[in-house]
C-alpha cells in the first residue's frame, strides 16, 4: 500500500533537506528564513490550488510534492530558529484533530456535517481563551475568501455584523456616491448572498478571470 511507503519517503526527503541546509549544501537554501519563505509558501499553495481546479492529476502530484517540500523545509527552519523538534508540530496537529473530532475519537454523537461544524466552533471557542470567533482568520487571506470565511463563521454562532440589506442596492448607492467603504460593504453582502445560495464568489470570479486570461494570453 502507498501509505506503507510514506514514512520512508518522508525520511528520505528530510535527509535531502538536511543536506541542502548543511555545510556543503545549497547557498540559497542556507540563506533562507521562515520570513523569506512566506512568498514561496503562498505561491506553491496557489499553484496546487490551480492544478486542482484544472483537474490535472499529474500536475496535482507534482504540486503536492512541491508543497510538501516547502512544509518540511519550513519545519527544519523553525527547528533551527526556535530549537524545537520538528515532531512537535506533528504532535500538535494530532492532538488538535483528536480533540476537535469527539464524534470520531470520543463519545460525542452527530447526525450531520452541520452538527460537526457547530461542535467544532464550540471546541475552538474554549481553545481561544477569550479571543473572538474570527481571531483565527488570517489577515493575509485573499479578501473574497476572507469575506466568505468570516460570514461562514459568524453564521455558525448566529451573529449578524451588519444589516441584511440588498447587496445590489448597497453597491448602486456606493457607486453613485463613490464611497469605497460602502462599496466594500456591498461586496461583503454579495459574497454572503452567494454563499447562502451555495456559490463561492472567489470560485466564480476565478472562472471568469481564467476565461479572460486564456482568451488574451
Amino acid at each position: 500500500m502507498d501509505s506503507e511507503k510514506i514514512p520512508g519517503k518522508i525520511s528520505e526527503l528530510l535527509k535531502i533537506i538536511d543536506k541542502l541546509l548543511g555545510p556543503d549544501g545549497c547557498p540559497w537554501d542556507k540563506e533562507q528564513t521562515l520570513r523569506t519563505m512566506v512568498k514561496n509558501l503562498i505561491e506553491e499553495t496557489y499553484e496546487l490550488a490551480d492544478s486542482i481546479r484544472k483537474n490535472d492529476p499529474k500536475l496535482i502530484i507534482e504540486e503536492l510534492g512541491d508543497l510538501q517540500f516547502i512544509i518540511l523545509f519550513l519545519g527544519k527552519l523553525a527547528q533551527r530558529q526556535y530549537q524545537m523538534g520538528l515532531s512537535l508540530s506533528i504532535e500538535s496537529i494530532i492532538e488538535k484533530l483528536i480533540r476537535r473530532h469527539p464524534h470520531v475519537f470520543g463519545e460525542a454523537t452527530v447526525s450531520n456535517s452541520a452538527q460537526v461544524l457547530e461542535n467544532w466552533e464550540k471546541i475552538k471557542s474554549t481553545e481561544r481563551k477569550g479571543k473572538g470567533p474570527l481571531s483565527g482568520v488570517p489577515s493575509a487571506l485573499p479578501n473574497l475568501i476572507k469575506a466568505f470565511r468570516i460570514g461562514e463563521k459568524l453564521e455558525r454562532i448566529k451573529e449578524t455584523p451588519m444589516p441584511q440589506s440588498d447587496p445590489i442596492e448597497v453597491l448602486k448607492k456606493a457607486l453613485d456616491s463613490e464611497n469605497k467603504e460602502e462599496f466594500g460593504k456591498g461586496l461583503y453582502l454579495l459574497v454572503q448572498k452567494a454563499r447562502k445560495l451555495g456559490m463561492d464568489a472567489d470560485e466564480a470570479l476565478y472562472i471568469i478571470t481564467e476565461e479572460l486570461r486564456e482568451t488574451y494570453s
